[in-house]
């Protein structure tokens, strides 16, 4: 597994972080709140959930900037195959 980076807002509050998962397909650990190192006192973070897809309008808890996640498109190859294996079928259509 990759090394985990921060995905933060564009004021940098951090949202969660991003890794690879064991099949090379990158993640988002969405947290519950933002975190803002700047803060008297920063909240911990809890993770809401993990994502491998496509979402849309991450809100920032802190300053209400929004975010959209979107994995890379080796992590979606990669994930459309594991799909297409576990259902028992290889082809994948490549939109250009």
């Amino acid at each position: 597994m990759d090394e985990m980076r921060i995905w933060t807002c564009e004021n940098g509050h951090v949202l969660g972080l991003v890794s690879r998962n064991g099949r090379g397909i990158t993640r988002l650990m969405i947290y519950r709140q933002a975190v803002d190192h700047q803060a008297d006192e920063p909240v911990a973070p809890e993770v809401m959930g993990i994502v491998e897809g496509t979402v849309l309008d991450i809100r920032c808890s802190v300053c209400g900037c929004v975010r959209t996640w979107f994995p890379s498109q080796e992590a979606l190859d990669k994930l459309l195959a594991r799909v297409g294996k576990q259902k028992g079928e290889i082809a994948v259509e490549k939109i250009t």
